[in-house]
């Protein structure tokens, strides 16, 4: 039985030697893209499997999941605050929680896409969350509030000087190969997803 083992793995090996380089189609600049791409997934990867982020985001996306309905975002105080904005989508802010604390649940804002399904619809996206430059100054060195955001290390929040805030998303109702924190997500684009 040890040698059909050995012969397997050799076979598999052999495989992947002889198709790891066959796509000449592909540049070195496209390679260190993809090698960059890889790279960024795995680290979206290793924070994403730490324990109390992963209940974090659990119970962000339980809380959030009544959201799928705009109407229903409407009525507990959301309302649109920006048109489609290319690599994030719409922008629905609850004042009520705009201010200096961090409530995982109770994001500042949330983040829809046009409903491809229905065109009078639209659906979540991610969750967002504000703290205005009023609060933290806008030229605040990052070390000072980064990983402000429980239970994950080296969340890096976006200074967005349009609405005078810092803002951090959370990719939780749409995958992000950038990473559940990226500011943008690049399936996103001008009014469309990518499939």
């Amino acid at each position: 039985m040890s040698s059909l083992k050995a012969y397997v793995s050799i076979v598999l090996m052999s495989v992947f030697l002889l198709t790891a380089g066959c796509d000449s189609s592909i540049t070195n600049e496209e390679k260190s893209t993809d090698k960059l791409e890889t790279q960024n997934l795995t680290e979206s990867f290793q924070k994403v499997t730490n324990p109390g982020l992963n209940r974090t985001l659990a119970d962000v996306r339980s809380a959030s999941a009544q959201f799928h309905d705009v109407d229903k975002a409407e009525a507990e105080g959301y309302s649109q605050a920006s048109e489609f904005v290319p690599g994030m989508g719409y922008h629905y802010v609850n004042p009520a929680f705009v201010d200096a604390e961090i409530n995982p649940t109770e994001p500042e804002a949330l983040v829809y896409l046009d409903n491809p399904v229905d065109e009078d619809k639209r659906r979540l996206v991610a969750v967002e969350y504000i703290i205005p430059f009023a609060i933290i100054p806008s030229d605040t060195p990052h070390s000072e509030f980064d990983n402000k955001f429980p239970g994950v290390d080296g969340d890096k929040w976006h200074k967005e000087d349009e609405i005078d805030s810092w803002t951090l998303h959370a990719w939780i109702w749409y995958p992000n190969p950038d990473g559940v924190f990226h500011p943008t997500n690049p399936r996103i684009r001008g009014g469309e997803e990518e499939h």
